[in-house]
């Protein structure tokens, strides 16, 4: 799919080596983004944590004038 939206149709029938239709270097960078979104949608609260502190400042200064 991604190469028809890239690279337009295939033009011959090559012999189809693996499953994947993408190289390691593609399969690293698709993994690596994927995982995080995947452990974030899991768990959010990790990530939320961090920004606890600065939003309650945030909001106290902006509520309590």
């Amino acid at each position: 799919m991604s190469r028809q939206m890239f690279y337009g149709y295939k033009l011959f029938n090559a012999p189809k080596d693996s499953f994947f239709d993408s190289g390691p270097r593609e399969l690293f960078l698709s993994i690596s983004i994927f995982l995080p979104v995947i452990g974030i949608g899991i768990y959010p609260d990790f990530v939320l944590s961090l920004a606890v502190d600065k939003v309650e400042v945030i909001l106290s200064n902006f509520f309590y004038r």
